[in-house]
């Protein structure tokens, strides 16, 4: 990785080809991410590679390598969303690819990963995402093939798969005390069989996938205060913009969300939403078809708990915290909407 790295930084643009280089990689991509500082002038440079990937990802996204490069290069700018300014970019080989961005920390603050989210804060958040369901249909539109996005997890969605796959984590010693409450609850058959006719109607979009404290830039400017922006389009892919909001997980009993008027935000997200579309759309109506995406949105995650539980207690790869994490919020959100 060095000797692409030093093939990546003869690439860059002035002055960042000879700048200092510092690694900022955190979370569980697999990308690496740099800041460079030449002179007075930062930015961030981020290197994608196929090998670093981890297998419950590319399991989820097979694309997910090339997909955040595809989405500066060819369908940024078609959205008019906010995101960091494009610099440079390149494919060093058909397995790596990188993408310079301006860095954004003098002009947005990014929240600490324990941060406690106020009202403003999230406001402002799901302003940036409604514009990025509203506006997205016609961008996609232009936007020529789209095999490296994930795909709609509709469209993958099997009732009688997603119950063998939550029985193959409760027949597992070690996280059936976690999904036992879903996978022997009395409406989880009823629920899984009427999931795709409840949600054929909702719109095709374009989602985020990845809210996480440090992708998202909340503005320092007095006279841009209440504005946000969206960073890290890595696991971007299609879907209900619903699932957006599972995402987000701020409808969920989460203590870093404890202090929201939660009623607020969601009609703050459902009216910006219509003023793109066009379209009024009802609290109600909103939070029926809700329930329904958060059973669709955790089962896309069962393949992938699964292999990964596969994987580890065959020593190929350790059951780490985030997946552990991200399998209870799972079942406490599902045994949520199955009560509902």
């Amino acid at each position: 990785m060095q000797a692409i790295l030093a093939d990546i930084r003869r690439r860059l643009p002035y002055p960042f080809r000879h700048a200092k280089l510092k690694q900022i990689t955190l979370g569980e991509s697999g990308c690496l991410v740099y800041r460079l500082s030449a002179f007075d002038s930062t930015a961030v440079l981020k290197v994608s590679s196929r090998t670093l990937m981890p297998d419950y990802l590319r399991l989820g996204h097979p694309q997910s390598d090339i997909a955040e490069y595809m989405f500066y290069t060819r369908l940024l700018p078609l959205l008019e969303t906010p995101a960091p300014q494009l610099l440079a970019s390149g494919a060093v080989s058909d397995e790596v690819n990188y993408i310079l961005l301006e860095d954004v920390a003098h002009r947005y603050a990014i929240p600490a990963l324990d941060h406690q989210w106020t009202t403003v804060e999230m406001l402002a958040v799901v302003e940036v995402y409604a514009a990025l369901h509203g506006r997205a249909p016609r961008a996609l539109a232009g936007c020529g093939p789209l095999g490296w996005l994930k795909q709609d997890p509709r469209q993958e969605f099997e009732a009688e798969e997603a119950h063998t796959l939550l029985g193959a984590l409760y027949e597992n010693a070690w996280t059936r005390s976690t999904v036992e409450q879903v996978y022997l609850h009395p409406r989880l058959h009823l629920s899984l069989n009427g999931l795709p006719s409840a949600l054929a109607h909702l719109p095709l979009t374009l989602l985020h996938n990845d809210f996480y404290p440090l992708n998202i830039g909340l503005s320092r400017s007095a006279e841009s205060q209440g504005q946000a922006l969206l960073m890290d389009y890595q696991l971007i892919g299609l879907g209900p913009g619903m699932l957006d909001i599972l995402n987000i997980g701020l409808l969920h009993e989460q203590p870093r969300f404890k202090h929201l008027d939660k009623e607020a935000v969601l009609r703050h997200y459902l009216c910006h939403l219509g003023t793109h579309i066009g379209e009024t759309i009802e609290l109600a109506e909103f939070r029926h078809d809700y329930t329904w995406v958060t059973i669709l949105g955790w089962a896309d995650y069962l393949p992938r708990f699964v292999r990964a539980m596969h994987r580890h207690n065959h020593g190929v790869e350790p059951w780490n915290a985030w997946l552990q994490q991200t399998l209870m919020r799972a079942m406490s959100d599902w045994a949520q909407a199955l009560a509902g």
